[in-house]
């Protein structure tokens, strides 16, 4: 056990010498050198209080060493130790309790300081940390920054390559618009070339986008009609049925609104049909 942290009063002291302690009593119960036990009391109280107090444990020796004496000799030994007690008692000054408080204050003192300085070294390691991660934010936010930039520069030119495929879709559409007119117009000037042979089969040139669909039921009530018509009884039935196509072609033709040419194989057909349609 060290002195500082040895706990000495005067209420300590009273009742330890009225039980008669001696300095080897006192060092074995604090468990102190017998130099650091009488340090300790001058430190802890005035030179007067001191030295009362070293008489009073002297007068304790004494009594402890001459039990076997006479009665008178413990009596006047009991007398005068009564009366340090008293002075002792009466010597614990403001002083001593003034000199005790600051002590106790040095020790508190102490032990806050050490506190603090634990918080200073702490706070230390943890300023370290914070400008470490305050480093890694500012790098964080300069790299978003240019990661923005660069999106802000390629969603512009993203933007503007759709605005140009736009125009340029608009340009396309308009052009083939142009081209499909043109188209039709070529279609209604060029003239569907038709041929008409003397084997029963007719041939159609120049068609653009126009398609015969030969409807059966009315296919079969105009070869009716035509195979009844005496202006035709000199021909086949291969050629009145030739004739039923071609006329249902010139029919489709007109309804387009589409030129057409003729050209018969055969003059005596050419005639019979100029003569029915």
């Amino acid at each position: 056990m060290t002195i500082d942290r040895i706990r000495i009063n005067g209420k300590y002291m009273e009742e330890k010498l009225k039980r008669g302690f001696g300095t080897n009593d006192f060092i074995n119960h604090l468990n102190i050198s017998e130099e650091e036990f009488f340090h300790c009391l001058k430190k802890t109280f005035s030179t007067k209080s001191y030295n009362l107090i070293c008489k009073r444990i002297r007068n304790n020796e004494k009594k402890a060493s001459k039990l076997s004496t006479k009665q008178t000799t413990d009596t006047e030994i009991n007398t005068e130790s009564q009366t340090v007690d008293l002075e002792v008692e009466n010597c614990i000054s403001p002083l001593d309790v003034l000199k005790t408080q600051e002590f106790e204050l040095v020790k508190e003192i102490c032990s806050i300081e050490t506190e603090h300085s634990k918080l200073i070294s702490k706070r230390a390691t943890l300023k370290k940390e914070f400008q470490q991660q305050q480093n890694q934010l500012n790098d964080l936010i300069k790299k978003a920054e240019s990661i923005r930039k660069n999106f802000e520069t390629t969603f512009s030119e993203w933007e503007k390559l759709g605005s140009d495929m736009k125009s340029l879709t608009n340009l396309i559409n308009d052009k083939n618009s142009s081209l499909e007119s043109i188209r039709n117009e070529i279609i209604s000037l060029q003239k569907i070339s038709i041929f008409v042979y003397s084997n029963g089969e007719i041939e159609i040139e120049n068609a653009g986008k126009f398609e015969f669909k030969q409807d059966t039921s009315i296919s079969e009530e105009l070869f009716a009609k035509l195979i009844q018509n005496n202006l035709l009884e000199s021909l086949t039935i291969k050629t009145i049925r030739q004739l039923t196509k071609l006329i249902l072609i010139i029919r489709n033709i007109e309804s387009e609104n589409l030129c057409y040419e003729l050209t018969f194989e055969d003059n005596t057909v050419q005639e019979l049909f100029s003569s029915i349609n």
